[in-house]
């Protein structure tokens, strides 16, 4: 039985090596890549898909050219490619005045700025979380592709994203929403959403596990 269920999970990563998009105009050249969902967050579907291949073994090694073809071109490209779409996020006072700059180390994030997705920054950011925690390298450095994580570690990125989950978290008022997340930080409308707070107390678990 546990033959027949690593031939499943075997057939099922080849299924995503052969659904990547744009495949044939990406290698061998490319440095990144993704696959799409009908919500128009691929960069989550891609955290995703990553952290299936890492679960299964293929992990990159920190600052070392991957040689493996699923670990050069899908888990090393694809974790760019999530890189390749967080945005700065600077982390203010939130709604109730509560201010995540104080008491932070200077050394380490003095610019007190958070990365997140564009997008349902509530769900995507925790899903985009759990590709870069699984990826055993934290240390490694990204040099590929540019933007706000260019030339920092994942292990630096990880904890920018980290910091804008837990700064998105609603404290509005002190409705029936506070302590849970909406689709996008800090929601002004006194709910949580149940679709989002899974996502987001995993990735903080995987966070600290990493």
């Amino acid at each position: 039985r546990s033959l027949g269920i690593n031939m499943a999970i075997q057939d099922g990563l080849r299924f995503l090596w052969t659904s990547q998009v744009d495949r044939a105009a990406n290698f061998p050249a490319g440095s990144t890549t993704h696959w799409n969902d009908t919500f128009s967050f691929p960069y989550a579907d891609t955290s995703l898909v990553v952290l299936a291949f890492e679960n299964q073994g293929y992990k990159i090694t920190a600052n070392t050219p991957p040689t493996g073809i699923y670990e050069k071109y899908i888990v090393r490209r694809g974790l760019n490619y999530v890189l390749s779409n967080l945005d700065s996020v600077a982390l203010g006072i939130t709604p109730q005045g509560n201010n995540p700059c104080v008491g932070v180390p200077a050394a380490t994030f003095a610019d007190c700025v958070g990365l997140a997705p564009p997008g349902d920054t509530g769900y995507t950011t925790a899903v985009a979380i759990l590709g870069l925690a699984g990826s055993g390298a934290l240390n490694h450095i990204n040099t590929e592709v540019p933007g706000v994580t260019f030339n920092k570690t994942y292990g630096e990125i990880l904890q920018r994203m980290v910091n804008a989950l837990a700064w998105g978290q609603n404290d509005v008022d002190g409705g029936p929403g506070r302590g849970g997340w909406d689709y996008n930080f800090n929601s002004p409308f006194s709910r949580a959403d149940g679709s989002t707070i899974g996502w987001d107390v995993l990735a903080l678990l995987d966070a600290a596990a990493a």
